[in-house]
């Protein structure tokens, strides 16, 4: 069997590998050994990684937080990494040993979590982003009903526009509800159903964890349901759901029913010549997906998407701070995905390569279609976000990555035709698999996400929706997400939530969240929610 032998290849070089995993970088050297294994030499600055690989231990790694499959969440919980336990002594580690998190507990006692975030978030001073400023109206404190009134009010900047060389009218015209001002339209919608998740990613939540609200501020079922019929009547065709990990969710079911009895409708009635969605799709980490698949199929999913970021078990231990036992559920549940693809259900791994970490990699998640031949693999470049220790030592460009693929490790890729224009994958195949393709788009192909190195915001079309009920017109945006939650609870009209969704629309960048580069976002990061309360 194909795992066994990948995760059977020297423990040796596995450990090499992970000693780069909180030191490491570009500084290293670095040569490439048999079979496309990259091994690091050990400098002075690797200390530190040792020191944190040792925290970080499998032996140290809990089990899930009480609060992984719970349905009621404490207004003041802390979404958090477990402490270890000081070897030899068995006493815990004391909040006094990690003053952040203790800093962030009391807080969290004195206001609610949202808002503790939010003003964190507002007493930001980052000169280094266009999007800072002292004001002190943010508009994710405003009342609707007060934004509405000043959206109205409101003299959009427009330079952005113009410097893309649009004509300046197309700044005032009337344009359809999901459409921004660069006349870019809006049809994909990603739904975060959760905030909490049973893995403990390195590059998706901070050290100290998150704070978590209350359930009740959380969108609940006919709420979703209810707000995804309104983006999906004014064009919205392809629905992802996120999270946290979405699979927490215990009404996930009713969800997925919810949804497709939306396009199903359609396409019995024929209403408005709709056909109803194009996709309903989930983004995983694949821990419990397998036991539930089929139910989900059965209720409308067609699409899933697994994250796995390494193929060795105790690399998985520590990129995730769970036991490596992890990983044999996540590889059931890929298992069972790629046994439902073509027909039933579109199958992709995502994987965020980080150099030093899992880099060396990358040509044995190609050799997974040679198990798996309709299984889909995609790269995604390294994205900074609040404290998940991105820096450009671990940052590894498209381009290097299809240089390493191609020179060092001898997989020949073919470049395939882009047939979406906003598609955010740039596609490839193995030079075997071009040999057998034919047109045939179900057999699996290697994909890179360059948001990064190559932005591809120009034909963005996708909207975000946040658990607890943010509008998020950009991953890398901060400043410019409303509550459709509070709108709806409040009696807002259809006319209104529309409105709103339009002013959110007025405020998208061209690109980025209007940063200019990788280290723009970072300086900035404190200004945006860690991914995991965004929703990827």
């Amino acid at each position: 069997m194909m795992l066994r032998s990948l995760v059977s290849k020297s423990t040796t070089s596995s450990s090499r590998g992970l000693q780069c995993l909180y030191g490491g970088g570009k500084s290293h050297s670095y040569q490439m050994m048999k079979g496309g294994r990259m091994l690091s030499s050990l400098e002075p600055s690797m200390t530190f990684g040792r020191r944190r690989r040792q925290e970080l231990s499998t032996s140290a790694v809990p089990a899930l937080d009480e609060d992984d499959y719970e349905e009621e969440v404490s207004p003041v919980i802390i979404h958090k990494t477990k402490s270890n336990t000081k070897a030899g002594t068995g006493s815990s580690t004391t909040s006094s040993a990690k003053p952040r998190l203790h800093a962030l507990r009391e807080q969290l006692k004195k206001e609610p979590p949202l808002q503790s975030f939010l003003n964190k978030k507002n007493n930001s001073n980052n000169s280094a982003t266009e999007n800072s400023n002292s004001s002190t109206n943010n508009q994710t404190t405003l009342h609707w009903r007060e934004l509405l009134e000043r959206s109205q009010e409101t003299e959009y900047d427009d330079s952005e526009l113009l410097q893309q060389r649009e004509q300046p009218a197309a700044a005032a015209a009337v344009r359809p509800v999901l459409t921004d001002r660069f006349g870019r339209h809006h049809n994909y919608l990603r739904i975060s159903l959760a905030e909490r998740c049973n893995l403990r990613c390195t590059y998706c939540m901070p050290p100290e964890g998150v704070p978590l609200q209350p359930q009740s501020q959380l969108l609940q079922t006919p709420e979703i349901l209810s707000l995804a019929r309104h983006f999906y009547n004014h064009g919205v065709t392809k629905i992802r759901l996120t999270g946290g990990e979405p699979t927490l969710r215990k009404d996930l079911l009713d969800i997925l029913q919810g949804l497709n009895d939306i396009g199903r409708n359609d396409r019995e009635s024929n209403n408005n010549n709709r056909s109803g969605l194009d996709e309903l799709a989930i983004t995983t980490n694949g821990v419990t997906l397998a036991k539930h698949l089929d139910a989900y199929i059965d209720a409308g999913l067609n699409r899933v998407n697994i994250s796995l970021d390494t193929l060795l078990p105790d690399k998985f231990a520590q990129l995730t701070r769970r036991p490596a036992s992890y990983y044999d559920r996540v590889w059931e549940s890929i298992e069972a995905a790629a046994a439902k693809a073509p027909h039933e259900l579109v199958t992709k791994i995502n994987v965020v390569v980080m150099n030093g970490v899992n880099q060396d990699e990358v040509a044995d998640f190609c050799a997974l279609q040679k198990q798996f031949p309709n299984l889909h693999v995609r790269f995604i470049e390294y994205m900074p976000f609040t404290e998940n220790g991105w820096n450009m030592d671990k940052w590894v460009p498209y381009r290097d990555l299809l240089q390493q693929l191609e020179q060092q490790d001898h997989v020949q890729l073919v470049k395939l035709p882009e047939l979406d224009p906003n598609d955010t994958t740039k596609w490839y195949t193995t030079l075997e698999n071009s040999t057998r393709m034919n047109g045939d788009k179900n057999l699996g192909r290697i994909g890179f996400i360059t948001s990064m190195s190559q932005p591809f915001c120009g034909t963005c079309n996708r909207l975000r929706l946040t658990s607890d009920g943010q509008i998020k017109v950009c991953l890398f945006d901060g400043n410019s997400t409303i509550s459709l939650r509070d709108a709806m609870r409040e009696g807002a009209n259809g006319m209104e939530l529309d409105q709103l969704i339009q002013h959110a629309l007025r405020k998208k960048h061209f690109s980025l969240g209007g940063h200019s580069s990788p280290e723009h976002i970072l300086a900035d990061s404190d200004q945006n929610r860690p991914m995991t309360l965004i929703g990827g």
